[in-house]
């Protein structure tokens, strides 16, 4: 009798944590209505980016004059520093049933970059094509409502993007649950050989929490991706040669998303960068939403 009496109480107890606290994250977005986040993604620190694919670039630079090289650095200054101040919102909206439509744009005109006074009329018309070339949608894809991927056939990085701000598990998840998000960080061709790796892509359901009657989900984001090996450079200008490489990308983030609304209340989160080898880089970027008033 007693040993029914338990068996009972654990299939009970296991039907309470299985089944009565599952909840469930689906976009609701209106036929008619769109949906508008503002969208933060800034440098947080100083970064920097080069390249040296066994002296090739060294060996073109080389071969100009300091002149011309200082021009070019100054140039991709300017650039990258236009590229820091955009100011950018995502629509999403409903054209079907089940479908999410996904629009990144720039949400303000672009700051003029400050030309110095000893570039041509070539260099300075061709920074002002590069501004024109990031006006307007930078982004597009979908999600369907219950938060997978739909556009498939996206570049890598604009997939990235996408799920991480917008991916959810696509079924019914409980506190503690983990899934894993459709990203891939780091990217390299047959000239790299890999010696050792570090993969781990998982966002958790840390905590549901109401608020005025509000389900809320809250999201732990954790994903970083780490190789170290060799990349072979190509044999150009007799430069060829193997580089030893390491590359660290991740993205650690907090977001909260509304069960009941079908949106986010809050997301915030940080992007990060490290390589040496073959590219030296450091990059650290804050990505946050704000969902826009559309009243």
């Amino acid at each position: 009798m007693k040993q029914a009496i338990l068996i009972t109480f654990s299939i009970l107890h296991w039907f309470s944590v299985t089944g009565q606290n599952q909840v469930e994250m689906k976009w609701k977005i209106n036929a008619n209505d769109t949906l508008i986040y503002t969208t933060v993604m800034e440098q947080i620190d100083s970064s920097y980016f080069e390249a040296d694919f066994g002296g090739v670039f060294s060996a073109i630079i080389d071969s100009t004059s300091d002149e011309h090289a200082n021009k070019a650095k100054t140039m991709m200054k300017e650039i990258n520093n236009a590229i820091g101040k955009t100011q950018y919102a995502v629509r999403l909206l409903k054209p079907k049933a089940n479908l999410i439509n996904i629009e990144m744009f720039t949400i303000d005109e672009k700051q003029p970059i400050n030309l110095s006074d000893t570039q041509d009329q070539k260099e300075t018309e061709m920074i002002k094509s590069f501004q024109q070339m990031i006006k307007g949608v930078v982004l597009r894809g979908s999600i369907f409502d219950n938060g997978t991927i739909h556009s498939f056939w996206i570049k890598r990085a604009q997939k990235n993007l996408i799920a991480m701000l917008f991916e959810l598990p696509g079924k019914k998840v409980r506190v503690g649950d983990t899934w894993s998000l459709t990203t891939n960080l780091i990217g390299n061709d047959q000239n790299f050989v890999c010696d050792s790796s570090y993969y781990k892509n998982e966002v958790k359901l840390v905590d549901v929490k109401e608020i005025n009657g509000d389900q809320i989900a809250v999201l732990k984001y954790d994903l970083k991706e780490y190789v170290n090996g060799v990349f072979n450079m190509p044999n150009m200008f007799g430069q060829g040669g193997s580089k030893p490489t390491i590359m660290s990308f991740g993205f650690k983030g907090i977001a909260e998303f509304s069960i009941d609304k079908g949106r986010w209340v809050s997301y915030d989160g940080v992007m990060f960068g490290d390589a040496t080898g073959v590219m030296n880089t450091k990059q650290r970027v804050k990505y946050a939403l704000f969902e826009q008033d559309n009243n």
